[in-house]
This record gives C-alpha cells, structure tokens and sequence, in this order.
C-alpha cells in the first residue's frame, strides 16, 4: 500500500508538480514526477528520416523500496506522424550514481500503450538531477531508447542550464578563467535554432560581467548530441543589439544529461579591437546561479 502526499517546488522556469508518498509501517516510499513540455527528436536509422516534435512529456515513478520505476511517455509520435499513444513501462531498474543522477536503464521492455499492438523499447537510459537554479527549479533530464528497433528517440527539457569553467585567451596575449559565466540554451523545434544566453560573462579581469544573449543559432541533433554553430552573430546585451561585441566561428554541443562545450571568437571595440578565442567546458551540476 502506498500513502502519497503531494508537494509543490519552486517550479518557475518549467512549471513542473512533483508529489512524494511517504514510508510508514510496511508502506512503500514513493515519489512521482512530471516533466511537461519536452521536445523529442526522432530518427528511422534505416530511412534516415527524422522528425522533431515538442511537447512530449513524462512521468516518472520512482519505489525507493523496491528500487523499481515506472517512466511514462506521453504525445510521442513516429517520423510520420502515428502516435504511440501513453506508453507505460513498469519494474525499471534503478539507482542514484555518486555525482547525484537518478539513472533508470533496462534493455528491453514492452510498454503498454493503449492503442493495441505490440512496441517494444530498447536500450532505454533515463537521467535526472534535480536543482533548484536561484529561485526556480531546473532539473537536468535526458532520455534516450529505440522503438521497435527501427526509431531512436533524444528526448530532454527545452532549457539547458550549464554550469564550468570559461577560459578566454587574448591573441598574442595572456588568458583569463573564470567558473562564474553559466550558460543557458534554449532550444526551438519549429525553427531549429536555439537561443544561447551567457550570464556573468566576462572575458577580462576587469571587464563587468554581463548577459550576453545569442539569438537564431541553427542546429542539428546526431545521436544523443545537439550540435550548433554560426559564422557570424551579432548578440544581444538587455534585449538591445550590440554591433560593438561581433562574435564569429561560434561552433558547439550539447549532450544532453552529460555537458555542453562550445568555442567562439570575438572583437570588442571597448577593448580596441582585440580578438579574443573563448571556449567553455560545462556540465549540470547542484549549483547556485547566484554564488559569486
């Protein structure tokens, strides 16, 4: 028997309603969650053809008694379109690894779906952080699996948050460091491009940090990686277009439950005109956006 009572987070960049069940006696303690508004890409690796769809979401169940979890899937479709319905998977293994990462694998399982006829799913890896991100809660997720053995599916949230160290080397110069830039991708199905925003950026010791904001960045999805990069950009400091910070050979990626790099050159005519060659290497951890 399983007793559940429900708790709100601070939910405000994703909106997200969590309820956790608690243990007394012989109950078993669980918790359930829900991750709405996903996006979804999805590959028939023997066509090639591919499909982006957003709004997917999940629900995941997690027994800490029994160590066993449900994932459920809902509004996922197939390359062309036919729904698989909610599809449902029970007694999924599962464990919380030493970095903090809830992991539920399984190497085959049959979910129940709703619409009849057998789907199978393969090599199903599910991967969660939570974080609370100043005031909101943003948890890091991935999901990865085929469908009948003929689809891949990369599945994580719109936003990605990441945290890590930015180096900035000045040409014929010295180089800066610094853990305190994080960068924020949001990511746009319809147009398959991506807004990348850099917050606390910094690229001198004695240049005041900054939001940076880079809109419209075509991308790609290939295996469980985004992939972005421009030539040219022209970023965005408070929503305002600054023509004196030009940024080139921007190229990057995300994989998703795991890092983001990304590397890029600019020119700032505050600074005469010195190019600079900026690279990051971050991740998602437990951080507090507002540390200094």
């Amino acid at each position: 028997m399983k007793k559940i009572f429900k708790l709100l987070f601070v939910c405000i960049g994703l909106g997200m309603l969590a309820s956790a069940c608690s243990s007394s006696n012989n109950d078993d303690y669980v918790t359930k969650q829900t991750f709405p508004e996903c996006f979804a890409y999805v590959e028939d690796y023997s066509s090639g053809a591919s499909a982006y769809y957003k709004n997917v979401s999940y629900e995941i169940t997690l027994n800490y008694t029994t160590a066993l979890a449900e994932v459920t899937v809902y509004n996922l479709k197939l390359t062309d379109g036919t729904s698989l319905g909610s599809m449902r998977m029970t007694n999924l293994p599962w464990h919380i690894d030493n970095n903090g990462w809830i992991e539920i694998k399984a190497d085959q399982v049959k979910p129940s779906t709703g619409l009849g006829g057998e789907v199978t799913v393969t090599g199903l890896k599910v991967r969660i952080l939570q974080r609370i991100i100043g005031q909101s809660y943003m948890p890091a997720v991935s999901f990865r699996f085929a469908v009948n053995q003929h689809f891949t599916v990369t599945s994580s949230t719109m936003d990605q948050v990441t945290f890590g160290t930015t180096v900035s080397v000045k040409d014929g110069g010295t180089s800066f460091t610094t853990k305190n830039t994080y960068y924020q991708a949001v990511i746009d199905t319809e147009t398959r491009q991506l807004k990348l925003t850099l917050y606390k950026a910094q690229f001198i010791d004695k240049m005041p940090a900054m939001d940076i904001t880079i809109n419209n960045i075509p991308y790609t999805i290939v295996s469980n990686r985004l992939k972005f990069e421009a030539a040219s950009k022209t970023p965005t400091i408070g929503g305002v277009p600054y023509d004196g910070f030009p940024i080139t050979d921007l190229v990057g990626e995300i994989e998703f439950g795991q890092a983001m790099t990304l590397n890029f050159d600019c020119r700032p005519q505050t600074m005469g005109g010195a190019l600079f060659h900026v690279g990051a290497e971050t991740g998602y951890p437990q951080v507090d956006a507002n540390q200094e």
